[in-house]
């Protein structure tokens, strides 16, 4: 799938509740990998925090904080995005 397609190369237009799903399942997709980009960059942000925070103890606290959030936002993202490819390959049929 691309990352692009937003309801309008693979949809059909929305007449039925299925063709309204598949479009937002396509725009959740194309939404996915941003998001995802930007938990990396707040997990790369606590590393920094917690890198350049080595004298004081409330800014390694705050970068552990900032990282765990941004792996918990990983997993989530990931698995929301395989969640809705394995339903819409099951019933969509794609």
């Amino acid at each position: 799938m691309g990352i692009f397609r937003i309801g309008f190369g693979f949809c059909t237009p929305l007449r039925t509740f299925g063709d309204l799903v598949c479009f937002f399942v396509s725009v959740i997709n194309a939404l996915i990998p941003i998001l995802i980009a930007l938990a990396v960059l707040g997990f790369f942000w606590g590393v920094f925090r917690y890198g350049f925070s080595s004298d004081s103890e409330e800014g390694i606290q705050e970068g552990k904080t900032v990282m765990l959030y941004g792996i918990i936002a990983l997993f989530v993202m990931v698995s929301i995005w395989g969640i809705l490819n394995v339903l819409t390959r099951t019933f969509l049929f794609y």
